[in-house]
């Protein structure tokens, strides 16, 4: 990619997620990022895990029904 492909793409992605779509999926990106990255520590308890797991599944719902509003 040359530098003016990559200023567009960072400007695109930036105008993304300043609409209220851009919001609701950085918010189920970082809900799941969390997720995963706890998933494998064994010093989490299992209740903690529970609640990202919720976290993440309800962000997604979310997302998935704003998606699903723009299909007409």
């Amino acid at each position: 990619m040359t530098r003016e492909e990559i200023l567009d793409y960072q400007a695109k992605t930036k105008a993304f997620y300043e609409t209220e779509l851009g919001k609701v999926f950085r918010n189920y990106e970082t809900d799941l990022i969390n997720y995963w990255r706890h998933d494998g520590d064994e010093r989490i308890s299992d209740r903690r895990l529970r609640e990202l797991d919720d976290k993440s599944r309800t962000s997604r719902k979310v997302f998935w029904d704003m998606l699903q509003s723009l299909v007409k």
